[in-house]
């Protein structure tokens, strides 16, 4: 478990490559094109999260430092997710259902935070159902346990799971078009 400082700098990292995506896959959307730049933010994304998932070691330094890494090019990925969704959907819908498909792109986002929030809140219920321990307040060292490790990583695949998906369909439209 990542206590305090060490936190709020992973944490820190992810922000800082986010607003970082925003701005450098913008405009590297108008130089090379918003089909190979929503592709390349989203090939970036997949592969961040499973080496951000992957980041073993015995000591928490190395897990921290290599966490930082992974993060910050994560963010980067998933920052130029935002900006480059919004533009593709705008330039190839047409007249009839330009409002709908903009407004289905920003509702996505809200139905991507409800989901953030409900399937961690499940499988922690689920953990804690299988691993049962004394509450935080009663004891705050024996309430942390080693295997929650494990719970994390599974929840970070999930979200590469739902990436990829994405990942394919949106190769599978550009090689139909």
């Amino acid at each position: 478990k990542l206590l305090g400082h060490l936190c709020y700098t992973v944490t820190g990292v992810a922000l800082i490559g986010t607003l970082t995506g925003h701005l450098f896959f913008c405009w590297i959307g108008d130089k090379l094109g918003r089909k190979k730049a929503y592709s390349v933010s989203l090939t970036l994304t997949i592969i961040c999260a499973i080496c951000s998932d992957l980041s073993l070691d015995a000591s928490k330094e190395t897990v921290v430092k290599t966490l930082c890494f992974f993060r910050f090019w994560l963010g980067l990925g998933i920052g130029g997710d935002y900006p480059i969704s919004a533009v593709i959907m705008s330039k190839y819908s047409n007249k009839n259902t330009h409002g709908a498909f903009i407004v289905a792109v920003y509702a996505m986002q809200g139905v991507r935070i409800i989901f953030t929030r409900l399937v961690p809140m499940m499988l922690s219920g689920i953990f804690l159902h299988f691993y049962p321990t004394a509450p935080f307040k009663d004891d705050p060292i024996v309430s942390t346990q080693p295997k929650t490790d494990y719970l994390w990583r599974s929840l970070i695949m999930l979200g590469v799971l739902a990436y990829f998906m994405l990942w394919a369909s949106i190769v599978l439209i550009i090689l139909s078009i």
